[in-house]
């Protein structure tokens, strides 16, 4: 208790203590013989050595305020990305510091995160610039250490930011300026990039899947070959014809297999002379292949040239087994009633339900759909009821909107998103063929995500909720059967999107009961590896663990998941060596073994930091613009000095706490007083 804020007991108890102290002492020397001065000054020793031993008891303390002036420093932040090894532009780290003339200095050297800090630069070959860019964790990194007072940054960096999502709000935070000076060539060199790889992760087997690759082209005019590997073995090539004034291409290959299991993949550029490097010339992906053919339920809510399109095109593929229910009167159907949901991996309501639905059947329908938390996929009719179909909407992505139908003609335009990246089959085709929409009956949930517009109002045509507990999907349009009667008509665009809303929303892991997957198919050298797990069948009553044993490159680590939900399961961890990886995860329930699940993934360089090879500046000015930064590189050395002057100490103010039970001075007291009284008492013979 601070012994100059104490509350009235507080002061009440020392008084009580003081008097006690006294009380004590005057007892011990009542029945001395001694001249009365003397025993006062025994009895006065006494009560107050006395005193002091226990008013430690009530731990008392004082406060007080402490100033100190800090110079704040210019951090001079250093890139140790993979990309500064690009033309060497490390060895032109030295000379970029010198612009700085490191004035009140301290030196950080970033990649992925703040890497280490110095107060002076040194070439650290343990880096081995091996990492990605990520300045946003960098400042987050150094925000964290409260005890810097910074005056400004410097960024010494080729510009390659390509990770972290909120750099602009890590820099405002400081708010001082940040100036940097830019390494390396802003000229595009020749080169050939392999962008990116757009596949789907998982396939079922003999069906047939197609990988698209993106290709960048830099000062070549010339047939690029493009091959790609299947565990190791090339097993097709393309050929791209590239011009000088094009630099982006797209080449695809048709991949099956008859076999079940996860197949390595890799697509690589064969390289051409003259590249400033062949590191981004290729990508590594997995595909999952297997047996699990999805059972669908398919109600409709009447016979139509729509439906039967739609039967027809789910009889092109093996992967799914459909069941349908036609409806024919009010609480009938054809081929019979309405089978158990729990034997389905999804249900399709096609024109479902009309106006002839009984209440019954809705509500049955509603009850089971939210009891066994199934996918539900919407696709649209002209008889289809809104008032009925309203009943229906929390398993729907979208809401119906108390309106008159207003029927409209239009196509639809595949909208560009990170959802329908995911969608290979839908982006075969950018706009699909003319189909009836109704305007403005249909807005989009929150957590759900446009795929499709019509070209005509801009109303929602194709809309998915993949995020929450219950995945669907809709197509709001309807007479699609006419896209097979055209000339140029084909089942490609009907199979592509109910492929597209399938893959969206079904598990394709549903006939599994445990699976452990991890968020991508390669990772850069030290990044976090995150995996996850899923068991199906939990039970909450049940305890269960998951042990994760990952090998590859002749290692052989060993680690638990961490428990995140009832059946959900995560962790993370990181690798060193450049090497293919299998995770095999077991699933024990009260500690005996229960199921196993495989995932497999590569480890190398940091593949996003050759996505372009010129250095950039675009980055590096916004954040000096934003913050009244300078571009260091083009200011004389006496105008960088005065860019960089400390504008004075900062002056802050500490509160420091002293503890009296932890004071030597206290003690010393003490002693000095129990000393005195010893003397006297000696002197008098009372020893």
């Amino acid at each position: 208790m601070n012994i100059f804020s104490g509350s009235i007991l507080y002061y009440v108890i020392v008084i009580v203590l003081l008097f006690v102290s006294a009380l004590v002492s005057y007892f011990i020397y009542r029945k001395e013989e001694l001249e009365n001065f003397k025993k006062a000054i025994l009895v006065t020793l006494r009560t107050l050595s006395l005193f002091l031993m226990l008013f430690l008891l009530l731990n008392p303390f004082t406060e007080y305020l402490q100033k100190s002036n800090t110079k704040p420093i210019n951090a001079i932040l250093i890139d140790n990305s993979l990309s500064i090894r690009l033309e060497d532009r490390y060895k032109l780290i030295p000379e970029a510091i010198s612009i700085t003339g490191q004035d009140n200095s301290k030196f950080f050297f970033f990649g992925s995160k703040l890497l280490r800090e110095a107060k002076e630069y040194s070439y650290d070959s343990s880096l081995n610039y091996k990492y990605s860019t990520n300045l946003a964790a960098t400042l987050d990194d150094i925000g964290s250490n409260n005890d810097l007072q910074i005056n400004s940054f410097t960024i010494i960096s080729d510009g390659q930011i390509n990770e972290g999502y909120n750099l602009m709000n890590a820099v405002k935070r400081f708010n001082v300026p940040f100036h940097y000076v830019l390494l390396g060539d802003t000229v595009q060199k020749k080169d050939l990039v392999l962008r990116n790889v757009n596949y789907n992760k998982n396939v079922y087997i003999n069906s047939l899947t197609k990988v698209f690759v993106n290709v960048n082209s830099y000062g070549y005019s010339k047939e690029i070959k493009v091959n790609l590997y299947e565990n190791d073995v090339k097993i097709k090539t393309n050929t791209i014809r590239a011009e000088n004034n094009t630099t982006e291409y797209i080449t695809s290959f048709d991949l099956i297999s008859p076999d079940q299991g996860i197949k390595k993949y890799k697509a690589e550029i064969e390289s051409e002379d003259g590249e400033i490097t062949k590191e981004n010339n290729s990508e590594i992906f997995y595909i999952k292949y297997t047996d699990n053919s999805i059972k669908v339920l398919v109600i409709a809510g009447s016979p139509s040239s729509d439906l039967s399109s739609l039967k027809q095109a789910f009889n092109r593929s093996d992967n799914f087994k459909t069941d349908y229910r036609i409806q024919k009167q009010r609480d009938e159907y054809y081929d019979g009633d309405i089978p158990d949901l729990r034997n389905y991996s999804l249900i399709i309501l096609n024109g479902f339900p009309t106006e002839v639905t009984s209440e019954e059947q809705i509500n049955s329908l509603e009850k089971n759909l939210k009891e066994h938390s199934l996918p539900v996929i919407f696709i649209n009719s002209s008889d289809v009821s809104f008032d009925k179909l309203r009943e229906l909407q929390n398993h729907l992505p979208f809401i119906v909107n108390d309106i008159s139908k207003k029927e409209f003609r239009s196509n639809i335009r595949i909208t560009a998103n990170a959802v329908t990246e995911k969608a290979e089959s839908l982006n075969r085709f950018n706009i699909y063929p003319q189909s009836y929409f109704y305007k403005e009956a249909f807005s989009v949930k929150p957590n759900s995500t446009v795929l499709g517009l019509t070209t005509q109002e801009s109303e929602p045509a194709i809309i998915v909720d993949n995020t929450s507990g219950t995945r669907s999907a809709g197509f709001l349009g309807y007479g699609y059967f006419k896209w097979n009667l055209n000339p140029q008509g084909n089942y490609g665009f009907l199979q592509g999107l109910i492929s597209a809303m399938i893959n969206l929303t079904v598990d394709e892991n549903s006939g599994e009961r445990f699976v452990i997957k991890t968020n991508k198919d390669y990772y850069a050298i030290s990044e976090n590896i995150l995996y996850s797990a899923f068991y199906k069948d939990a039970d909450p009553l049940k305890k269960y663990e998951v042990k994760v044993n990952v090998t590859g490159n002749g290692k052989n680590e060993t680690l638990n998941l961490n428990q995140a939900g009832s059946n959900v399961f995560n962790n993370e961890h990181m690798l060193f060596d450049i090497a293919d990886y299998t995770a095999k995860g077991d699933l024990y329930e009260n500690g005996k073994y229960l199921v196993s699940s495989s995932v497999k993934y590569s480890v190398g360089n940091a593949k996003e930091e050759y996505n372009e090879t010129k250095a950039k500046e675009d980055i590096l000015k916004e954040i000096a613009f934003r913050t009244n930064g300078q571009n260091l590189r083009t200011k004389s050395d006496n105008e960088v000095k005065e860019i960089l002057k400390t504008q004075g100490d900062n002056v802050k103010m500490t509160s420091v706490k002293v503890l009296f039970r932890r004071s030597f001075l206290y003690l010393i007291l003490v002693i000095v007083l129990l000393s005195i009284e010893w003397y006297i008492r000696k002197r008098s013979n009372l020893i």
